[in-house]
């Protein structure tokens, strides 16, 4: 039983460095769109930078929900 908790304990480790992984990766790529509006040379669309703005927060807020890895 002990070790059925052990693989248990650490296929959700494993599962929440991912989800943590993806998170990030898509931070990343977000944080790429906003500058990529704000370079441009023309003012951005308020629109679509408020829509990339609002990805930002929301990724923010899933990863500080995420533990960090330990």
């Amino acid at each position: 039983w002990s070790s059925d908790v052990c693989s248990s304990d650490l296929a959700q480790r494993l599962r929440d460095q991912d989800r943590r992984a993806i998170l990030e990766t898509e931070l990343r790529q977000e944080q790429a769109a906003l500058a990529a509006l704000q370079r441009e040379g023309q003012p951005p669309d308020p629109a679509a930078r408020r829509r990339v703005q609002d990805n930002i927060d929301a990724l923010h807020r899933e990863l500080a929900r995420t533990a960090a890895p330990r």
